[in-house]
């Protein structure tokens, strides 16, 4: 919640003046929010799931997703070789933020390569392992999570090669941590270069997809849109009841949501009431912050309304946000065919109760 707070107050208070922050004191926010990150929510974590040590490796052009998240605001991209060690010691002792590097990344992590006497960086790795001996060593891979598998090949071979048999044991995979999903919701084609032969005429029912990245946060939206004919000052009431309906998927999909319930549980139970209510719903609700599919539970594919296995049985937590994915169909006579409402529309829950961030489309908007 204070991360949130905080980047609404900075937002808004400059958003009077000017609409959007310059590059500099983008990367200021930027860097302010990871600061809280790393000092109030990265700890807490990894205490939660029982890791000390987490490391994450990653090169310049080929990064981990995590730690595009982790990087300073005016960085567009890891330097070299990036290193960075976490570690959580527990008893109230300090937490420690460090990189395997020859410069600090950002003012949160702080260098930790001591050149001269380790010339290699993995020795210096291994030399900082070995001084905190840690219990569990979390590393980046999974075989569900796809933002939890930024952990190449080549990175892991020399790791494990480097790494000394009393430490070997200790790792594990830094899955939880991360809070990850299944980025497969590639039913659309965003921004596609395919010329449009159709051209928009009276009488349309339109659909869009948009999304934008700011200060790293990423929005996901779906609407609709109506072309009238002549003599049409709103849309068909027809068209207008659809979107009753789809609104009241919406309804039921974020009335389920729950702390600790699972993504296949928000999704099964959204559906059992929708089905009850005669509303044939497709639910391919995801997580959002950092990607525009972020890390969090799965809560149905609109290729797979069942079980998704390892994503969708992640957890809900509490304070986090999504967006609100689906569509519901309805018969238009009118029209001798079936149409579908497909709306997405971002939001948060605090571990109450649901709320759209900017409120959702209940009318159409009218051309």
């Amino acid at each position: 919640m204070r991360i949130l707070l905080l980047l609404l107050i900075s937002i808004s208070s400059f958003a009077q003046t000017t609409g959007i922050l310059p590059e500099r004191q983008r990367a200021e926010l930027i860097d302010e929010l990871l600061a809280d990150r790393f000092d109030n929510l990265l700890p807490k974590l990894m205490e939660r799931e029982k890791i000390d040590m987490w490391i994450v490796i990653s090169r310049e052009y080929n990064e981990d997703p995590v730690i595009k998240t982790m990087l300073p605001g005016d960085w567009h991209a890891a330097r070299r070789r990036t290193i960075l060690v976490f570690f959580n010691p527990g008893n109230n002792k300090p937490f420690q933020k460090l990189a395997i590097s020859r410069y600090n990344v950002g003012s949160s992590i702080k260098a930790s390569w001591d050149m001269k006497k380790y010339p290699e960086q993995w020795d210096q790795l291994i030399a900082i392992i070995n001084e905190l001996n840690p219990k569990k060593i979390g590393l980046n891979y999974s075989t569900d999570f796809g933002h939890a598998d930024g952990l190449t090949y080549t990175e892991h071979e020399e790791l494990v090669k480097k790494l000394p048999a009393s430490q070997k044991p200790k790792v594990t995979s830094a899955v939880d941590i991360q809070r990850s999903d299944s980025a497969s919701f590639d039913h659309l084609r965003s921004f596609s270069n395919r010329p449009g032969n159709l051209v928009i005429m009276p009488g349309d029912l339109l659909h869009v997809d948009i999304g934008i990245t700011y200060l790293r946060f990423n929005t996901d939206v779906q609407q609709h849109a109506y072309v009238l004919l002549p003599g049409e000052t709103e849309a068909p009431q027809f068209l207008k009841d659809a979107l009753v309906k789809a609104n009241r998927v919406q309804d039921i999909l974020t009335s389920q949501f729950a702390t600790g319930k699972t993504g296949n549980k928000v999704l099964s139970d959204a559906l059992a009431i929708c089905k009850k209510e005669g509303l044939a719903a497709t639910i391919y609700t995801h997580p959002l912050g950092y990607h525009g599919h972020a890390a969090g539970p799965t809560i149905g594919m609109w290729d797979n309304q069942g079980i998704t296995p390892g994503s969708g049985d992640y957890p809900v937590k509490d304070n986090t946000v999504y967006s609100i994915e689906l569509n519901c169909a309805s018969e238009i006579p009118a029209w001798k065919k079936t149409i579908r409402i497909m709306l997405e529309e971002d939001g948060y829950f605090d571990g109450k109760e649901f709320r759209f961030i900017s409120g959702r489309q209940k009318e159409f908007l009218i051309f």
